[in-house]
């Protein structure tokens, strides 16, 4: 968005990303929940396994332990040939409907808000997407390995759901599966891909009901039994999903949950400089 650029397009991949979050997190020097989509759920995880992290409760919003090649390429092929320049809002929108038609069935109005927040005008007119474009220079080199998170994964400690689009090809719905096997509550949300927007009541509901939740909640890395499912009683669900319960009352606290919201102990993050 507004962030400042970085000097080089090499720097633009995840742990660039954590390290200029980092600094954000240290400012803020208290619990955080975190909502990641795609990127944004891959940063997720890596803040969320490191030691003393912040975070209490994660949302994955289409991303998981296991990524395919296929899904990468494909992001990787409309990263690399995005149009530079659009002539109005109109086109820019029309553009976003097609790369994101995944997202699900949204309303005009909706489409027309990604827009608005997608865009940057340019001095000589028209509108650019609203990213650096040396953003797609690590995408350059062909994809030709699943990315595999799962050492990153196992090492997380707080509560976790994840979101899959009805239709994702990003999250595979037996990666899916093994991470609600591994404690996290799943949630399918229906006539989405990758990756759902996350604008729809009942889906904002069901997040909601997870981060307000009482404690006691699985974790990855702890791997507790399977439970029942705690959907608050009158809340709509559009599809399947599961809560992991612990069989004992409570769960034992996370590493550095009896440490003061002042803490500045959180040591998984790089110590290096950088603008965010």
């Amino acid at each position: 968005g507004a962030s400042d650029w970085l000097s080089e397009g090499r720097l633009f991949h995840p742990p660039s990303y954590v390290a200029a979050l980092g600094h954000l997190l240290a400012y803020l020097a208290k619990p955080v929940h975190w909502v990641g989509t795609s990127l944004g759920g891959i940063c997720g995880m890596m803040v969320a396994a490191a030691p003393h992290t912040p975070i209490r409760r994660l949302v994955l919003n289409d991303i998981g332990s296991r990524i395919p090649a296929a899904s990468l390429s494909r992001i990787r092929e409309y990263m690399l040939h995005a149009a530079p320049r659009f002539p109005d809002m109109r086109a820019l929108e029309a553009h976003l409907r097609e790369v994101h038609a995944p997202f699900g069935n949204l309303a005009d109005a909706q489409w027309a808000h990604l827009a608005r927040h997608s865009a940057r005008s340019l001095p000589e007119g028209g509108y650019a997407l609203h990213y650096d474009p040396k953003i797609a220079e690590p995408l350059r080199a062909p994809v030709t390995m699943d990315a595999d998170l799962s050492a990153i994964w196992q090492k997380i400690r707080a509560p976790v759901m994840v979101l899959r689009g009805e239709s994702s090809d990003l999250l595979p719905e037996d990666v899916f599966a093994a991470m609600q096997k591994d404690g996290a509550l799943g949630l399918t949300v229906a006539e989405a891909g990758h990756a759902p927007a996350l604008m729809d009541r009942e889906t904002i509901e069901a997040i909601r009901a997870f981060l307000e939740a009482p404690s006691g909640l699985s974790a990855p890395g702890l791997r507790l039994g399977a439970g029942r499912c705690t959907r608050p009683a009158g809340m709509r669900c559009r599809a399947k999903c599961r809560w992991r319960r612990p069989a004992a009352p409570s769960m034992r606290p996370s590493p550095g949950s009896r440490r003061s919201a002042r803490s500045s102990r959180f040591t998984g993050l790089s110590s290096t400089r950088t603008r965010a």
